[in-house]
Parts: structure tokens; C-alpha cells; sequence
């Protein structure tokens, strides 16, 4: 069995960064707060304690040391878990007889789908989709209304479910953000979810509603085009041989840090395929989303400030 003292410096050897690092997740960070692993968001909300190495997901109420974290992020035992530790220690051999302390824990996000539906009869899941920007229509078009349960608490919701190659889905809600599954999602140019490029030119989005928001800005519900939704921009490596099959590619990327490394890394990735940063589009902000809901607000403001002629 590990013994309490060794357990002790394990938890302190490798830092939180570094095991984020280790296993492909963000590292970029505000002062002590660094982008969760266990989602994909625009403001972090995982602190991180440098003193003790220990870290806390605001967004999800998890936290701990980094043994607990390579459990939840791996899906690892306690022992599997302390085994990889040992490994970025450089200690390759684990300890022999070292008793399974954990159990098997749930997938990464924790999450199983219990229900699809090709209609949205939760209102207040359109309302969310309509107050970034995207109606009805184009939503159920591309999304479906997903309920699931969380394995860690056992409770049922739903969400806006946007499917992935490997038939997991992306779910979104006000105020949740999570997955069933981490892979990417590419689509033909009529729109149909499609693994095999259907012409010359495709599209890169980091989430659906950044692809959503370019429809609506282009007054339509095709692309015409092909498109891949990376989901994460942890899968740009999983979407460079298909990116790689196309001679051109209109990137669509965050303004931010890991927006700008995922395009070098596609461009690193694809040699012969022309890609062309498209985010000076909405430079002034973070995403291609943020324009929309932007120029709609602008457009609201305009249409009330206008004043009206009098009555006939």
C-alpha cells in the first residue's frame, strides 16, 4: 500500500498546470484563475492554489489535489491515477501491491443521455439560443433538445444538444456548459452531418453557436460549404486530416490566446491547405457570436431611436 507521506509528496510533485499541460488542456490563465478542463468557456473559473497545488471548478463545484484531478479528467481509479503521476515524475515503476484506493470514476463530464428530440418543447431553451442571436428555426435545424442525467448527483435536465462525429453530444443552457464526448462535428455543404469533404473550401468554427451566428450573418441556413466545429479547441488535432483535404480554409476562431494557437497549430497541421483568418471580421470582439448578438443590439437601438412620422 502507498504510504500517507508518499501520497503526500505525490499530491505536491507535479503541479495543476503541468498536469493540465501534460494532458493537452489549456494552461493560459488570469493571475490565479485558469480556463476549466471540464468545459469550454470564455472566462476562467478554475483557481488555482500554487502554495498547496490544489485548484477548484467554480462552474462545477468540484476540487481537490492533482490526483483527484487526473481521476476526473482521465477516468481514471486512484491507482491509475497515481501511476500517470508517477510517470510525469519520472518514476516509471509503480509501487508493488499498491492497494486500489478509488473506484472507477464516470466519464469525464459525468453525463448520460437519456432522451433525443428532434423538437424543442423546452421554451426556455429557445429563449437562450434566441437571446444569443439564433432563432428558432436555424436551431432545430442543426440542434436537438437532449436530456441527461449527471452521473454525480443523479439529477435529469436538459439542454440544447449539438451532435459530434462520434455521436456524443455538446450541450449548452443557460448558465451549463458540457459534453457526452470529445470529437469533432463536419458537415457537407447541403448540411448534413458528414465525415467525407464535399468540396474544395471548408469552414472552422470552435463551437456551434459561432457557427449558428455566421448563418445568421449571412441570411441563410446552408453554408454551402463544408464546415467542421471543432467542439473544443483540445480536438484541432482530431479536425487537421480533414482540414488537410481541402485547398482552402476560412478560419473563424476566438480572439483570444487559444484562438491564436489553435490556427498556427492548423497551419502547422495542414501545409497545403490555403487558411485564412477571418476573426479581424468581428475584431473588436471575442468571438463571432459576441458580434452578432452586437450588431443586434445595435440594430434595436438604431430601429427605436428612429423617429416615426405622423399618423395619417
Amino acid at each position: 500500500m502507498i504510504q500517507e507521506n508518499d501520497k503526500e509528496r505525490l499530491k505536491l510533485a507535479v503541479p495543476v498546470p503541468d498536469v493540465l499541460a501534460r494532458l493537452g488542456f489549456r494552461t493560459e490563465h488570469r493571475g490565479y484563475m485558469y480556463y476549466s478542463p471540464f468545459r469550454d468557456e470564455s472566462e476562467p473559473s478554475l483557481s488555482y492554489d500554487a502554495r498547496r497545488n490544489l485548484w477548484y471548478d467554480h462552474g462545477s463545484g468540484e476540487g481537490g489535489d492533482c490526483i483527484r484531478l487526473v481521476m476526473l479528467l482521465c477516468g481514471l481509479t486512484f491507482t491509475g491515477a497515481v501511476e500517470l503521476l508517477r510517470g510525469m515524475c519520472g518514476e516509471i515503476v509503480p509501487v508493488p501491491g499498491m492497494a486500489d484506493l478509488g473506484h472507477a470514476v464516470p466519464k469525464r463530464r459525468g453525463l448520460e443521455v437519456t432522451r433525443v428530440s428532434d423538437t424543442f418543447g423546452t421554451s426556455g431553451l429557445v429563449a437562450y439560443a434566441e437571446s444569443r442571436g439564433v432563432n428558432a428555426e436555424l436551431l432545430s435545424r442543426y440542434c436537438r433538445e437532449v436530456t441527461y442525467r449527471n452521473l454525480r448527483d443523479g439529477r435529469t435536465y436538459t439542454g440544447i444538444g449539438f451532435r459530434n462525429n462520434d455521436g456524443g453530444y455538446v450541450l449548452r443552457s443557460d448558465g451549463f456548459k458540457g459534453n457526452t464526448g470529445s470529437a469533432v462535428t463536419t458537415l457537407d455543404s447541403s448540411g448534413r452531418q458528414n465525415p467525407v469533404p464535399s468540396c474544395g473550401t471548408v469552414l472552422v468554427f470552435e463551437g456551434f453557436f459561432n457557427f449558428l451566428s455566421w448563418l445568421v450573418l449571412r441570411g441563410t441556413d446552408t453554408a454551402c460549404l463544408d464546415v467542421v466545429v471543432l467542439n473544443s479547441v483540445n480536438n484541432v488535432s482530431k479536425a487537421a486530416t480533414y482540414i488537410s483535404e481541402h485547398g482552402h480554409a476560412e478560419a473563424y476562431l476566438d480572439n483570444d490566446a487559444a484562438g491564436r494557437r489553435c490556427l498556427e497549430r492548423i497551419r502547422l497541421s495542414c501545409p497545403e491547405t490555403c487558411v485564412l483568418d477571418c476573426s479581424q471580421m468581428y475584431a473588436a470582439y471575442n468571438d463571432i457570436n459576441e458580434y452578432l448578438a452586437g450588431m443586434q443590439r445595435r440594430d434595436k437601438s438604431s430601429a427605436k431611436d428612429t423617429p416615426r412620422g405622423p399618423k395619417l
